[in-house]
């Protein structure tokens, strides 16, 4: 059987006029010029156009679904986001908030009964009482310069330390 060639995708007719208006018209491709940042004439987002992409954002689009929704590039948009600290720190909130949204979510699929959700759910968020994998063991001490008898004593010393606390008897000291 012979492998297929892969048809060659084809590019808007418009692509070059969107490059430089920042704007595509017709169809965006994944792979479009209009997508990539090859001009050094860029233009940011109006306050309408990032108002629309908030409002793609909040009803679960991706970045790039929403530029492709609104005909802006994705340059144009990381641009703006550069060079606009209130766009950035609104565009951060909606991210917050989603997050927000999927954790409330979570919990509540943890408190019907999914065992899943609950193990995920305290995993990520134990209860402040619960020790965490830092406050368990110290860090093992560096026991490779010392001699056999060293050893021998720390090893009588630690044993002797777990039987305390296992209440067997009394630390020596």
């Amino acid at each position: 059987m012979k492998p297929r060639k892969r048809a060659a995708r084809r590019q808007p007719a418009e692509a070059n006029e969107s490059l430089s208006t920042g704007r595509a018209k017709g169809p965006v491709l994944p792979d479009a010029p209009c997508l990539l940042p090859t001009t050094d004439e860029v233009i940011t987002l109006t306050r309408q156009q990032q108002d629309e992409y908030l409002t793609l954002l909040t009803k679960g689009a991706s970045a790039a679904a929403a530029c492709q929704k609104l005909g802006i590039s994705i340059t144009a948009l990381l641009v703006t986001m550069e060079q606009s600290p209130k766009f950035r720190t609104r565009a951060t909130a909606v991210s917050d908030v989603l997050s927000q949204n999927v954790a409330a979510q979570l919990y509540q699929t943890a408190m019907k009964g999914s065992v899943t959700a609950q193990t995920f759910y305290l995993r990520n968020q134990p209860p402040p009482e619960w020790p965490s994998e830092e406050d368990e063991l110290p860090p093992p001490p560096d026991l490779a310069p010392l001699s056999t008898a060293e050893l021998e004593s720390v090893d009588a010393a630690e044993e002797e330390e777990l039987q305390a606390i296992k209440g067997r008897r009394k630390p020596h000291k």
